[in-house]
């Protein structure tokens, strides 16, 4: 695939983002896609979730009901995926924006020498 009238990146980069589904199963792809999304979300709500226990601002209470959602959300993900046969097409899919990402922020670190995250962590993404 060939891209086209990409914008520069501002520091004088094109960027091209293929993410490539399976033609012959345009379904399974797309779902795939969509729930290679939802778990990044649902990740990003987990942290979020983890930070604030850390710092403390819930209740016991809280904490435990907090714990208990992101439980049933992680299982009913799992649960549809299993149930539309798309379980491998969102994981190859999920490689692929993962790899992205951390070509992204490579690059990035490279280009502002930047070698640490927040904190003193090294950047780095992907589900574990």
């Amino acid at each position: 695939m060939a891209c086209r009238d990409i914008p520069s990146d501002g520091w004088g980069r094109e960027w091209c983002i293929v993410i490539d589904v399976d033609q012959d199963d345009l379904r399974s792809g797309l779902l795939g896609l969509v729930f290679a999304l939802v778990e990044i979300v649902q990740e990003v709500l987990a942290h979020t979730a983890l930070q604030r226990v850390e710092r403390g601002s819930l209740t016991d209470e809280e904490v435990e009901r907090l714990g208990n959602a992101m439980a049933d959300i992680e299982e009913a993900i799992a649960e549809l995926k299993e149930e539309l046969d798309v379980t491998d097409a969102t994981k190859e899919i999920r490689d692929q924006l993962d790899d992205l990402v951390n070509d992204l922020v490579t690059s990035l670190v490279a280009t502002k020498g930047v070698t640490d995250g927040p904190n003193g962590q090294a950047f780095r993404v992907g589900a574990g």
